[in-house]
């Protein structure tokens, strides 16, 4: 599967829009990239995926329509050991 590059984000190579994170939760949370990507490639009907920065973090959203929500990777400062992923609430992610 091809990740394309949109918007602000668009010159950053695959891995550039985490290195502004601490290296021990950029490494976590370019493992979860890896899980997700490899778990999307595995699903029929989704498309291709665009890359783009949300809200200065990392963001991927399919470009087919109607397939799938934008997922998007962060971590905060005021919570140093945590790191996320969000994802509308309203999304299916499981049948």
């Amino acid at each position: 599967m091809q990740v394309a590059r949109t918007g602000p984000g668009k010159a950053a190579s695959g891995g550039i829009s985490f290195a502004r994170y601490p290296p021990s939760i950029s490494e976590r949370l370019l493992g979860l990239r890896r899980l997700f990507i490899k778990s999307v490639t595995e699903l029929e009907g989704v498309g291709e995926l665009t890359k783009t920065l949300k809200w200065g973090e990392p963001a991927y959203l399919t470009t087919k329509p109607r397939s799938g929500s934008t997922i998007r990777f962060g971590w905060n400062v005021s919570d140093p050991d945590q790191y996320a992923r969000y994802f509308n609430r309203n999304a299916r992610l499981v049948d």
